[in-house]
């Protein structure tokens, strides 16, 4: 427990500041290699996780039944997302890191409009720390 504690604190850290260093940046390269490690850092994590949370195992049958062709009814973008990346050769880590990706481009895009606001930074910390994956 203790080693998941320190994982998820890092990768949340390592997040927060990535993506205030993008956002305060003033040099292109570096805020465009920050913005690169914000998405991909949560991303990386959350597609090797394996059994890992109590929904894993619900979203690998929605995955498995869109994969053979059975009726599901999740919402229409996840079974997108499932649909493509089955029809691609894929599995459900490539799932769980698109859902990531997006999820965090999204907030991260919306924080960086508030930036006059809030801080990036923070703002990302505090979604970090509180969303459950």
């Amino acid at each position: 427990m203790t080693g998941s504690l320190i994982l998820y604190g890092s990768v949340s850290l390592l997040t927060a500041l990535s993506s205030e260093i993008s956002a305060r940046a003033k040099n292109k390269i570096i805020r465009s290699f920050a913005f690169l490690f914000t998405l991909l850092i949560p991303s990386f994590v959350a597609g090797i996780r394996y059994g890992i949370g109590t929904d894993y195992f619900n979203y690998k049958f929605i995955f498995e039944k869109i994969k053979y062709g059975y009726e599901v009814r999740p919402e229409i973008g996840y079974k997108l997302i499932n649909h493509m990346v089955a029809i691609s050769g894929g599995n459900i880590q490539h799932v769980f890191f698109i859902v990531s990706f997006l999820t965090i481009l999204f907030v991260y895009l919306t924080l960086s409009d508030h930036k006059e606001k809030i801080s990036v930074g923070l703002g990302m910390l505090v979604f970090m720390l509180i969303c459950k994956r």
